[in-house]
């Protein structure tokens, strides 16, 4: 599902790969220095075949444990926001919001690991890595969503990629990282727009 995709679709040290053995150690420590973030981002999707099937510009916020406000400013609007127990995707284009709990985008989706510090929820995973670049995969068989990351110099967050079980790709590259974001109050809640069809998916 493209709102899980998503989320994988939304990241510390600059630490050498050859100091630490262990690559998921590595990414969790560097991960485990940041409390909250913001960027701008700009994606692109491509086709199994190869082909750009869509471009897109946003913004996010993050802020841990679980909380996410994911806005896209072009060419649509839609959003994706978490208070660290539920997940609201929003399309103001259909008038639709999409309801998760936030368990069950731990179980699709990797990306959920640059919000999420606990041991249980690390322990789903497996982590390589390979020429500064970390790649995440569920320890399901059944989930084949991947997720792909590399940091900048600096240390921050520097492009993502999610790659869902059909072999399409999701590649993000931020820019504006800021460790110091404007949180504005009840920005990681959301209230659902009079008229708005709503599809609750929580188990």
């Amino acid at each position: 599902m493209r709102q899980l995709r998503i989320l994988g679709a939304i990241v510390y040290l600059l630490l050498s790969p050859l100091v630490m053995a262990n690559p998921a150690s590595d990414l969790r420590h560097k991960l485990e220095k940041i409390s909250h973030f913001g960027a701008d981002f700009s994606q692109t999707v491509i086709s199994p075949e190869g082909k750009v099937i869509h471009r897109g510009k946003g913004h996010f916020v993050i802020a841990k444990p679980g909380k996410l406000h994911w806005q896209e400013t072009h060419p649509g609007h839609d959003e994706i926001i978490s208070d660290g127990k539920t997940i609201w995707y929003y399309s103001p284009m259909v008038e639709q919001v999409t309801i998760y709990n936030t368990s069950q985008a731990i179980v699709h989706t990797p990306f959920i690991l640059l919000t999420d510090q606990r041991e249980k929820t690390w322990k789903q995973y497996q982590v390589k890595q390979h020429d500064g670049v970390y790649t995440v995969s569920s320890k399901d068989p059944s989930q084949l969503v991947t997720f792909s990351l590399s940091f900048g110099k600096t240390g921050n967050i520097r492009e993502f990629t999610v790659v869902d079980g059909q072999g399409q790709h999701s590649e993000f590259k931020l820019t504006h990282f800021n460790l110091h974001p404007d949180i504005q109050p009840g920005i990681f809640s959301f209230k659902v727009p009079k008229g708005t069809q709503i599809d609750d998916q929580r188990q």
